[in-house]
């Protein structure tokens, strides 16, 4: 599988891309040095937009053109133009542009926590075990408003398991005291116009309401033996068993009068009940109630319905939760029955979860690989992982520092207290994840700069990292500005191939394979020609110091001194190992100075990636502006020990002539005072230009002899 960049215009920075690895335009597994600034980041955010699916979101950010991409993935030959999910891209700025969490990859934390075997079975058994006593609520609820989940959400606590939810609401059915709701419309009870009946200052005013009624109708009908409740439930219960007949003598003696007619006694009842409603301190208690409403239709008609019958008022009083309860009680459905059926699922439920406790997820194993190469200074943990790997619960991630590892923090807090550093070990968590969730579709890997902020420990384990996926072949492009990082990565994963990315003025990019910049430094003192012996000087230097061995000789060749213009090439070559300079052809008595002066006025045009030339150049641009300070008055260097060139400007940069301090700060900023195997050290080399180098040391030359000072 290969990346196929054809065309890449007015993306972020990248104002052209033009690609030339070994004659084609195909990325596979690669490491690319680039210049900090110059390519990775706009590179990255373009894969990234293309990953996600918002094209309209690349640009160049400076003219606001759109951008002109022919980019696609060749995959056995067959081009693939459709680039969504096909890239990770791991970059700290997006990272943190987006501010991400972990807890925010909730796709892929479900895809590697569930177990999917065990949620298929799960779902199965939910869905046959409840799905009967849903439709029955369903059906008994239609018109109301209401159905089994909005019943689950009012009486049971969110938090809980769903067959627990289940469990506790047909208990509350079950155990639930049925009262009276004759009077009530229960397919309107959660019209807006009911919102009233479950407010404190209306059941406070009813409850007044209800003591004047009850006063009436017991005045009239009832006492406390007998009351409305009981005398509905008793004309009800002859009414079912046909127990009225004037055949048989079969009646009801009420107010001196005998009943053998269930509708005359309803009707005697209700006449009663409308008698009761209108009497003035019921009317009064009435008022009372309505103030309280709306205006609305709907609250206008519940209006008259209180007017006209005082006993709804009373039924009103449970609250709409307890009226919808006893309207459920009265329905055909054998709650006990469904609870014993949903008591077995939760059991059987049980032994699954107990079974998913003790198996690791995809999530876990990830997190696993995490911990065995790096070294974060936190744990991780899943809550309710057993539901969450059933697919029951979306999974909640905690932390716990080592600092104190018995306190759950949450990933937000955990950042307040993480280094940058350590925020970066967590980034290659968030990496990890998403790869190990992505690894199935074999996605492309960007890595742009990575690892800025880790400590050496977790440099190195990344890199290993990478190794063991470059080693299963997996694609990966490595971007970075860091050249100790490169010259690191490049040897310990010699299967990626190895380039430069380069930008001009106008924006274009040329990435190319570029075998200068990769000097192998073990082999620095080996000297084939004579840009390579005068390149090797400086490292000879480092390595003579760190044995306490005399420099003398290899310091005036680096700055200038009394001793530089005597020195010959014969005696630098003594310092040099036999075998390191066997195959070296050089003119022995000719002078140092003199020679590297002349091979620095040669060097024009070269590779800005070329290390050798551009040391020797760096090399010449310093001690040329010395020679030109200090001519033969070398009383100069009578304070300095250190740092010569630094030295001579701090000394006497105010007494210079404006355009020689000018070269000479150039100088001091380009030109590096230690360049020795550490490549960190000579790493500004790498990223100067070598035509600025050039036209420094020109510009050195071009300063007369007789204008370096100014005048007294």
């Amino acid at each position: 599988m290969e990346l196929f960049l054809r065309k890449v215009e007015n993306a972020f920075g990248i104002k052209s891309l033009r690609v030339n690895l070994q004659s084609d335009k195909k990325m596979f597994q690669e490491l690319i040095y680039s210049k900090n600034g110059s390519f990775k980041t706009s590179f990255s955010n373009t894969l990234y937009n293309l990953n996600n699916g918002t094209p309209e979101n690349i640009f160049d950010r400076l003219t606001n053109e759109k951008c002109n991409l022919d980019i696609c993935i060749l995959e056995h030959d067959k081009e693939i133009h459709n680039l969504d999910n096909r890239f990770i891209v791991f970059s700290r700025e997006i990272y943190e542009q987006n501010a991400k969490l972990l807890s925010d990859y909730s796709v892929e934390l479900e895809t590697l926590t569930i177990d999917k075997k065990s949620s298929e079975y799960i779902k199965e058994l939910l869905s046959e075990e409840t799905i009967e006593i849903k439709l029955q609520i369903d059906n008994y609820l239609k018109g109301t408003g209401l159905n089994f989940e909005s019943m689950l959400n009012m009486f049971s606590n969110m938090e809980d398991g769903y067959l627990d939810r289940i469990i506790n609401l047909l208990n509350i059915i079950i155990e639930h005291k049925e009262s009276d709701i004759s009077e009530i419309n229960v397919k309107k009870i959660y019209q807006k116009a009911y919102d009233i009946v479950d407010q404190n200052e209306f059941q406070n005013k009813i409850s007044n309401y209800i003591h004047v009624l009850e006063n009436k109708i017991n005045a009239q009908l009832f006492d406390d033996g007998f009351n409305e409740t009981n005398c509905l439930s008793f004309v009800a219960t002859i009414e079912k068993a046909k127990y009225l007949s004037e055949d048989k003598s079969r009646g009801l003696f009420i107010k001196d009068k005998i009943y053998y007619d269930i509708v005359e006694i309803k009707k005697m009842f209700q006449e009663e009940i409308n008698k009761i409603s209108k009497d003035p301190e019921i009317i009064e208690q009435s008022k009372e109630i309505t103030k309280l409403m709306g205006t609305a239709k709907e609250s206008e008609n519940l209006k008259e319905s209180i007017r006209k019958n005082p006993l709804l008022v009373k039924q009103l009083s449970v609250g709409r939760k307890n009226i919808i309860l006893s309207y459920l009680k009265k329905s055909n459905i054998d709650f006990i029955y469904w609870l014993e059926i949903i008591k077995k699922a939760k059991n059987e439920l049980n032994n699954v979860l107990k079974s998913a406790q003790t198996k690791q997820t995809d999530f876990e194993r990830a997190i696993e690989i995490y911990k065995d190469r790096f070294h974060p200074i936190f744990n991780i943990e899943i809550v309710d992982k057993a539901e969450s790997m059933l697919g029951i619960k979306t999974p909640t991630i905690v932390f716990y520092h080592n600092r104190s590892k018995d306190i759950a923090v949450t990933e937000p807090k955990l950042n307040q207290i993480l280094s940058s550093g350590e925020k970066t070990t967590l980034n290659i968590l968030k990496f990890i994840v998403e790869y190990e969730n992505n690894k199935k579709y074999n996605p492309f890997i960007i890595l742009d700069d990575i690892v800025e902020t880790f400590d050496y420990s977790n440099r190195y384990a990344f890199i290993e990292y990478i190794n063991d996926l470059v080693n299963l072949s997996i694609p990966v492009i490595v971007m970075t500005h860091n050249f100790e990082f490169f010259k690191t990565v490049g040897k310990r994963i010699p299967k990626l191939r190895k380039s430069v990315a380069t930008s001009n003025s106008d924006g274009v990019i040329d990435i190319q394979v570029n075998n200068r910049i990769n000097k192998n430094m073990e082999e620095i003192l080996k000297c084939n020609n004579v840009f390579d012996f005068f390149c090797a000087i400086p490292y000879l230097r480092e390595l003579k110091i760190i044995l306490l061995e005399d420099t003398k000789c290899l310091d005036a060749c680096l700055h200038y001194q009394q001793e530089t213009c005597k020195i010959k090439i014969k005696d630098i070559i003594s310092f040099f190992p036999n075998e390191a300079i066997k195959n070296l052809k050089i003119e022995e008595n000719d002078k140092y100075l003199n020679k590297i002066l002349e091979i620095a006025d040669g060097l024009s045009g070269f590779d800005d990636f070329d290390i050798v030339k551009k040391t020797i150049l760096s090399l010449a641009c310093r001690l040329l502006i010395e020679k030109k300070i200090i001519a033969n008055n070398f009383n100069l260097l009578s304070n300095i020990s250190v740092n010569q060139t630094a030295q001579i400007l701090d000394l006497y940069g105010n007494r210079l002539l404006p355009e020689v301090k000018k070269c000479l700060e150039a100088v001091q900023l380009s030109t590096p005072e230690f360049i020795h195997a550490n490549t960190f050290m000579y790493e500004p080399l790498i990223d100067i230009d070598g035509k600025y180098l050039f036209n420094l040391y020109n510009k050195i030359k071009e300063l007369s002899d007789n204008d370096i000072w100014k005048k007294n």
